[in-house]
Protein backbone atom coordinates (compact mmCIF):
# COMPACT_ATOMS: atom_id res chain seq x y z
CA UNK A 1 0.00 0.00 0.00
CA UNK A 2 1.09 3.25 -1.05
CA UNK A 3 0.79 6.72 1.25
CA UNK A 4 1.08 10.09 0.57
CA UNK A 5 1.90 11.91 3.50
CA UNK A 6 1.50 16.01 2.90
CA UNK A 7 3.01 17.96 5.14
CA UNK A 8 3.55 21.43 4.11
CA UNK A 9 5.12 23.41 6.73
CA UNK A 10 9.00 22.72 7.52
CA UNK A 11 8.50 24.00 11.17
CA UNK A 12 6.54 20.89 11.93
CA UNK A 13 8.82 17.80 12.09
CA UNK A 14 6.67 16.62 15.04
CA UNK A 15 4.02 16.29 13.40
CA UNK A 16 5.51 13.82 10.80
CA UNK A 17 5.86 11.30 13.51
CA UNK A 18 1.82 11.87 14.65
CA UNK A 19 0.78 11.25 11.30
CA UNK A 20 3.00 8.50 10.48
CA UNK A 21 2.42 6.45 13.48
CA UNK A 22 -1.17 5.88 12.13
CA UNK A 23 -0.03 4.68 8.82
CA UNK A 24 0.66 0.94 9.61
CA UNK A 25 -2.89 1.12 11.44
CA UNK A 26 -4.08 2.22 8.12
CA UNK A 27 -6.19 -0.99 7.84
CA UNK A 28 -9.37 1.28 9.22
CA UNK A 29 -8.29 4.75 7.94
CA UNK A 30 -7.86 5.42 4.28
CA UNK A 31 -7.14 8.98 4.91
CA UNK A 32 -5.35 10.04 7.90
CA UNK A 33 -5.63 14.45 8.92
CA UNK A 34 -3.72 15.86 11.93
CA UNK A 35 -5.91 18.13 14.09
CA UNK A 36 -4.19 21.17 15.28
CA UNK A 37 -7.31 21.59 17.57
CA UNK A 38 -7.14 18.29 18.96
CA UNK A 39 -3.07 18.48 19.51
CA UNK A 40 -1.30 21.41 21.52
CA UNK A 41 -0.68 24.40 19.89
CA UNK A 42 1.74 27.32 21.11
CA UNK A 43 0.86 30.66 22.47
CA UNK A 44 -0.18 32.58 19.24
CA UNK A 45 0.60 29.48 16.65
CA UNK A 46 -3.20 29.95 15.63
CA UNK A 47 -4.24 33.42 15.20
CA UNK A 48 -7.70 34.19 16.39
CA UNK A 49 -8.85 34.46 12.52
CA UNK A 50 -7.13 30.99 11.89
CA UNK A 51 -9.76 29.30 14.81
CA UNK A 52 -12.58 31.27 13.46
CA UNK A 53 -12.06 30.08 9.94
CA UNK A 54 -11.30 26.55 10.78
CA UNK A 55 -14.40 25.99 13.28
CA UNK A 56 -16.69 27.63 10.12
CA UNK A 57 -15.05 25.96 7.34
CA UNK A 58 -16.00 22.44 9.83
CA UNK A 59 -19.21 23.67 10.83
CA UNK A 60 -20.07 23.82 7.42
CA UNK A 61 -19.35 20.39 6.41
CA UNK A 62 -20.51 18.77 9.56
CA UNK A 63 -23.97 20.75 8.15
CA UNK A 64 -23.08 19.60 4.58
CA UNK A 65 -22.13 16.06 4.96
CA UNK A 66 -22.73 14.95 8.11
CA UNK A 67 -19.23 14.32 9.84
CA UNK A 68 -17.43 16.04 12.60
CA UNK A 69 -13.90 17.59 11.52
CA UNK A 70 -11.60 19.53 13.91
CA UNK A 71 -9.55 21.16 11.72
CA UNK A 72 -8.53 21.68 7.78
CA UNK A 73 -5.13 21.04 9.40
CA UNK A 74 -2.51 20.90 6.67
CA UNK A 75 -1.09 17.79 7.84
CA UNK A 76 -2.10 14.42 6.45
CA UNK A 77 -1.42 10.95 4.66
CA UNK A 78 -3.50 9.41 2.32
CA UNK A 79 -3.49 6.11 0.25
CA UNK A 80 -1.88 6.82 -3.20
CA UNK A 81 -5.31 5.04 -5.00
CA UNK A 82 -7.56 6.81 -2.61
CA UNK A 83 -5.93 10.25 -3.52
CA UNK A 84 -6.47 9.10 -7.56
CA UNK A 85 -10.10 8.16 -6.36
CA UNK A 86 -10.69 11.76 -5.56
CA UNK A 87 -9.28 13.72 -7.87
CA UNK A 88 -7.94 16.95 -6.17
CA UNK A 89 -8.06 19.54 -8.59
CA UNK A 90 -6.70 22.98 -6.75
CA UNK A 91 -4.05 24.18 -6.56
CA UNK A 92 -3.63 26.77 -3.62
CA UNK A 93 -5.59 27.60 -0.70
CA UNK A 94 -9.13 25.68 -1.27
CA UNK A 95 -6.88 22.02 -1.22
CA UNK A 96 -7.71 21.27 2.34
CA UNK A 97 -11.72 21.29 2.07
CA UNK A 98 -11.68 20.14 -1.17
CA UNK A 99 -9.44 17.04 0.20
CA UNK A 100 -11.61 16.44 3.02
CA UNK A 101 -14.98 16.88 1.80
CA UNK A 102 -14.34 14.54 -1.31
CA UNK A 103 -12.89 12.15 1.08
CA UNK A 104 -16.34 11.92 2.65
CA UNK A 105 -18.25 12.05 -0.81
CA UNK A 106 -16.21 8.77 -1.71
CA UNK A 107 -16.99 6.96 1.49
CA UNK A 108 -12.99 7.40 2.41
CA UNK A 109 -12.47 5.89 6.16
CA UNK A 110 -11.10 9.29 8.07
CA UNK A 111 -9.52 9.98 11.05
CA UNK A 112 -7.85 12.65 12.64
CA UNK A 113 -5.25 12.30 14.89
CA UNK A 114 -3.78 15.46 17.37
CA UNK A 115 -0.46 17.20 16.00
CA UNK A 116 1.41 20.05 17.72
CA UNK A 117 1.43 23.42 16.01
CA UNK A 118 4.61 25.96 17.01
CA UNK A 119 5.36 28.74 15.91
CA UNK A 120 6.66 30.10 12.60
CA UNK A 121 10.48 29.87 13.24
CA UNK A 122 11.19 31.21 10.16
CA UNK A 123 9.54 35.00 9.46
CA UNK A 124 6.19 34.94 9.17
CA UNK A 125 3.79 33.60 7.16
CA UNK A 126 2.75 34.01 4.18
CA UNK A 127 -0.68 33.26 4.23
CA UNK A 128 -1.69 33.92 7.81
CA UNK A 129 0.93 36.10 8.86
CA UNK A 130 -0.90 38.77 6.98
CA UNK A 131 -4.63 40.04 6.76
CA UNK A 132 -4.66 40.06 2.73
CA UNK A 133 -3.19 36.41 2.86
CA UNK A 134 -5.83 35.46 5.61
CA UNK A 135 -8.79 37.12 3.24
CA UNK A 136 -7.45 35.07 0.16
CA UNK A 137 -7.38 31.58 1.84
CA UNK A 138 -10.41 32.39 3.97
CA UNK A 139 -12.11 33.70 0.56
CA UNK A 140 -10.74 30.43 -1.64
CA UNK A 141 -11.97 27.84 0.99
CA UNK A 142 -15.72 29.05 1.34
CA UNK A 143 -15.19 29.50 -2.39
CA UNK A 144 -14.11 25.65 -2.41
CA UNK A 145 -16.70 24.64 0.06
CA UNK A 146 -19.62 26.20 -1.91
CA UNK A 147 -18.55 25.04 -5.17
CA UNK A 148 -18.03 21.05 -3.94
CA UNK A 149 -21.75 21.30 -2.18
CA UNK A 150 -23.61 23.18 -5.12
CA UNK A 151 -21.84 20.60 -7.41
CA UNK A 152 -23.60 17.78 -5.13
CA UNK A 153 -26.80 18.93 -4.20
CA UNK A 154 -29.62 17.02 -4.63
CA UNK A 155 -28.03 13.69 -4.81
CA UNK A 156 -29.30 12.39 -1.58
CA UNK A 157 -25.11 11.35 -0.71
CA UNK A 158 -25.08 12.88 2.75
CA UNK A 159 -22.37 11.22 4.79
CA UNK A 160 -23.38 9.29 7.66
CA UNK A 161 -21.48 6.34 7.40
CA UNK A 162 -18.08 7.49 8.35
CA UNK A 163 -17.95 7.59 12.32
CA UNK A 164 -14.92 8.51 14.26
CA UNK A 165 -13.20 6.13 15.39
Amino acid sequence: MKTVLIIPALNEERAIGHVLSEVPRGIYAQIIVGSRVLGEAEPGALGPHQRLGNALATFLIRLWQGFRYTDLGPFRAIRASSLSVIGMADPNYGWTIEMQMKALRHSLRVKEVPVSYRNHRWGASKVSGTFSGSVKAGSKILWTFFRLALANRGDGKRVYNNPRP
